[in-house]
């Protein structure tokens, strides 16, 4: 049955917890018009345990890591019956929910390189950040690649400042830097990704 395309697609992430991975990813595509998303996680005491039901939801599912968690391989032999589309993110269990270079990497897997993000997201999210660089919004926008030494460095002698903008680097660092496509599947096709208000500062909690 062919999917409505007036109606939002369907997308499910699944890492082992529910805690880190797979919360983070919800939470960079929560509020994107084209998607509706949740999260789950393939062990017993996940946040929210992996059902059939989720499965059988979701038009796609994305899986954190099949290399050392083997997410896709617990999938298909708890849910045989269930025919999803699996993506493998390749992402470890390193990082906590919300960390910067967790935001990086989804989105250099999820990301196609691309100069078309929408206009009114990129205001949403990188618009304070040009105002804290004493940048005018066009003039930011038209450094694009060139702006990247110039972050890095300002991270790396400030790290008060990479602690409250580090997730912003990393989102301009990934939309600028040609970031890989999973498959043949990215998330977004044509290469936006909708990140919503503040850059996600989520408590610390262990996976």
């Amino acid at each position: 049955m062919a999917i409505d395309s007036a109606l939002p697609e369907r997308i499910l992430f699944v890492c082992t917890a529910n805690v880190d991975r797979s919360r983070t990813a919800e939470d960079l595509y929560r509020g994107d018009e084209r998607y509706e998303v949740r999260s789950a996680g393939v062990a017993p005491f996940a946040t929210v345990p992996l059902t059939r039901e989720l499965l059988l939801w979701a038009d796609r599912v994305f899986v954190m890591n099949e290399r050392e968690d083997q997410h896709r391989t617990l999938i298909r032999i708890r849910f045989p019956d269930v025919d999803r589309p699996l993506v493998d993110l390749d992402i470890e269990d390193r990082w906590p929910r919300g960390d910067p270079e967790l935001v990086g990497l989804l989105l250099r897997r999820l990301l196609r390189g691309n100069e078309r993000f929408p206009p009114d997201l990129m205001a949403r999210y990188f618009r304070r950040f040009a105002e804290e660089l004493k940048l005018p919004w066009k003039d930011f926008l038209a450094l694009g690649r060139e702006l990247l030494a110039d972050l890095r460095e300002l991270a790396r002698r400030n790290p008060g400042w990479r602690q409250q903008h580090g997730a912003q680097v990393a989102a301009w660092v990934a939309i600028h830097t040609g970031p890989a496509v999973v498959g043949t599947t990215p998330l977004a096709t044509g290469g936006a990704i909708s990140l919503v208000g503040e850059a996600p500062t989520v408590a610390r909690t262990s996976s």
